[in-house]
């Protein structure tokens, strides 16, 4: 039939079947503990019927609104010995945008790898050593239309980390990709007269060198300070108590050089196949705040200065989806790393980096360049956290265009949990030139076993509501299943529906929706 109220703009093929359907599947398996022999096997599965199925159904575990490809995988990985693994890995896409006819597959990628460290200088001061790695990936791209074939990488590579005292560390390394195709369809698809060799090979180097330091000082808190009260809000943070609070600051310095090879007569599977030259160099300083916290009634305790770096401190998960309802980031604790006593958690965090590649300049002075928008200063990526307390976080992240002196993107995500179980969770996103969204979810808890919640997405850039629903929820007292009914609005497509979803605990979920009135013509 005839569609009705909904944006086909940018589909390749926008027909569907009257009979339509979509699924998904995920599925772990690992090697139980103690064996002598390590394994995994693990499957992503996500499959739609037809390219409309997204915009007309809307069920982020099958496929995400936003996404252009439903990507199915599987992989099975098992241990060899103490130093190497081996892994089998297939992937499917099925393109939502484009003709599948042309969409690469990888059918299978089989890779091997290992690493093994050696100290031909002994147990020495400054930790110095020789890392080695190896790692040979070989992946057969496959399609119906369009060039094809094996790629086979060779990865070997040498690391030499080293250290001196506690003043700093870093590391050199040293890497070679030498990379052979071999292709089954040579016949270029953006020009069908030209061909590609069916044997080609390429060789780069890479050369990386990191060095940073770190400088910290601990603070002793007295009782009753701004700081305590302020993480000690809520009855969920009575438990433990600020005693001490640790501030780092990290100054980072990074270079990467890889040479100029040419890949022209390459094949374009993926941007793997062409390793620009650069002459990369890589600053920046992250500062952060970590909170020591100990049990309200014990008493003072000596506190090891050694505590978690703040990247292996879990962070909140402000980036997942918001319009889930009844999960809210941060609901084990926002970063926070539970120890013999109390807990150890960051509080606050600021990072500033910018990269600079000499090899841009270079081009930027050249009178014959193509590309305008290639320059040697990348912009200026800042990233601002603040998490008091276990149910309170925010967190700001802008890049700044330091050429055109404008702001190329900025994001500002904020989730708020009440003692009681209400919750509010907001994003803000701009892209310059592309994307002005806000997002909003607030869950009311209206009694033991029922809450109802509201989740509206707006376009600011074309000042309208993109997407509104309200839901209701009953839990049972068993909490082994919930029943939810609610009202949605959306303007692709365009129509408004009725829900009603039956969840049960460990069986996955069955919902149906019902049209809540006439779909509109777009």
């Amino acid at each position: 039939g005839q569609l009705q109220g909904t944006n086909i703009d940018g589909l390749y093929d926008p027909t569907f079947d009257e009979d339509r359907f979509g699924g998904f599947m995920k599925q772990r398996f690992s090697a139980p503990p103690g064996s002598e022999m390590k394994y995994s096997l693990i499957s992503d599965i996500h499959y739609v019927s037809d390219d409309l199925f997204q915009r007309e159904i809307q069920d982020d575990d099958i496929l995400e609104r936003e996404a252009r490809y439903a990507t199915s995988q599987v992989l099975a990985q098992v241990g060899l010995g103490e130093y190497m693994s081996a892994t089998a890995m297939a992937k499917y896409n099925q393109s939502i945008e484009t003709d599948d006819d042309t969409t690469l597959q990888r059918l299978p990628e089989l890779t091997l790898q290992g690493t093994r460290s050696f100290r031909p200088f002994g147990f020495n001061p400054y930790g110095l050593k020789l890392v080695s790695r190896g790692n040979v990936t070989a992946t057969n791209f496959t399609r119906d239309e369009g060039f094809d074939g094996w790629r086979t990488n060779y990865n070997p590579s040498i690391g030499v980390p080293f250290h001196y005292k506690n003043f700093f560390s870093s590391s050199f390394n040293l890497s070679l990709h030498h990379t052979r195709y071999n292709l089954d369809e040579t016949q270029q698809t953006s020009d069908p007269t030209r061909s590609l060799d069916d044997s080609n090979d390429r060789t780069i180097p890479i050369f990386d060198y990191q060095v940073g330091t770190a400088v910290e000082r601990v603070y002793d808190l007295e009782p009753g300070n701004f700081l305590t009260t302020l993480t000690s809000l809520g009855s969920e943070n009575q438990g433990n108590t600020l005693k001490r609070v640790k501030h780092v600051i990290e100054p980072i310095v990074a270079y990467r050089y890889v040479p100029d090879i040419s890949q022209d007569d390459l094949p374009l599977f993926d941007s793997f196949d062409r390793i620009r030259l650069k002459s990369l160099f890589t600053y920046g300083v992250r500062t952060s705040i970590l909170g020591r916290f100990l049990p309200a009634t014990s008493d003072t305790e000596d506190i090891s200065e050694l505590t978690p770096r703040p990247e292996d401190l879990p962070s909140i998960d402000l980036g997942r989806p918001i319009d889930e309802f009844g999960a809210v980031a941060g609901e084990g604790g926002f970063g926070a790393v539970n120890i013999r006593r109390g807990e150890i958690r960051e509080i606050a965090s600021l990072d500033v980096r910018q990269s600079y590649d000499y090899f841009e300049d270079r081009y930027e002075d050249d009178f014959n360049k193509t590309d305008s928008n290639r320059l040697p200063w990348s912009d200026i990526g800042v990233g601002l956290g603040l998490y008091p307390t276990r149910t309170f976080g925010m967190r700001f992240g802008t890049n700044y265009n330091s050429h055109d002196s404008e702001l190329s993107s900025w994001d500002f995500s904020t989730s708020l949990r009440t003692d009681r179980g209400d919750a509010l969770r907001t994003r803000f996103n701009y892209v310059r030139n592309s994307l002005s969204q806000i997002e909003n979810n607030l869950e009311v808890v209206l009694g033991e076993r029922l809450r109802v919640g509201y989740y509206t997405r707006y376009d600011d850039k074309e000042s309208e509501f993109i997407e509104n629903w309200g839901l209701l929820r009953l839990t049972s007292a068993c909490d082994c299943w919930h029943f939810d009914v609610g009202l949605r609005d959306t303007i692709n497509p365009d129509k408004q529906s009725i829900l009603f979803q039956f969840t049960f605990g460990g069986l996955g979920d069955l919902s149906q929706d019902v049209l809540y009135n006439e779909r509109e013509n777009s």
